[in-house]
């Protein structure tokens, strides 16, 4: 394939990728997960962080703003910037961020070192893949909730119970829209 083929199937990707986060930020929005369902997925996360010592946040984006777009940042690059700009790598916590970007339909999981280091990585992926299937066919509450479940059944397994009040992070749900810049 030559290199201007190539160059124009690319610019092609991005066009569609940019037109479909343009309409999804102006049409879509964030419908998928309407109040109920943030309140439910926030009392989900709030009932599994105790007594176990980690952290999640979940983070839901309804599309990447157009600078983003136009650099051409995946979804794993807007998870981890997230996680970085939250301050979730702090070591003394252990701490999961479930990021999903619903113009791409992608779910990305990140979690800091302490979790990185001692865990089994095919965990995060049959998580973030059912979580997808879910968000697929419509379900994503149902989703989110059960990935929360799954997040916390993780830890639970491989990081003891502890007394210390170690919750920094709120347990609200993130919301953004590509107005919003973080």
């Amino acid at each position: 394939m030559s290199s201007s083929v190539f160059f124009r199937k690319k610019i092609m990707i991005n066009i569609k990728r940019i037109c479909r986060h343009v309409f999804h930020a102006c049409w879509q929005g964030l419908r998928e997960f309407p109040h109920s369902s943030l309140v439910a997925i926030e009392n989900e996360i709030h009932s599994c962080e105790y007594p176990y010592h980690g952290e999640i946040r979940f983070v839901v984006e309804s599309a990447l703003p157009i600078q983003l777009l136009l650099e051409n940042q995946s979804a794993r690059k807007r998870a981890t910037n997230i996680f970085s700009q939250l301050k979730m790598s702090d070591e003394h916590v252990n701490v999961v961020l479930v990021y999903v970007l619903l113009a791409d339909c992608s779910v990305e999981i990140v979690v800091n070192f302490s979790i990185h280091e001692t865990t089994e990585k095919n965990h995060w992926e049959i998580i973030r893949s059912n979580l997808k299937t879910e968000i697929h066919a419509g379900n994503c509450e149902r989703g989110v909730i059960d990935a929360i479940k799954n997040v916390y059944r993780i830890l639970k397994k491989y990081f003891p119970e502890t007394d210390a009040n170690n919750y920094v992070l709120l347990d609200s749900v993130m919301t953004l829209v590509p107005s919003q810049s973080l």
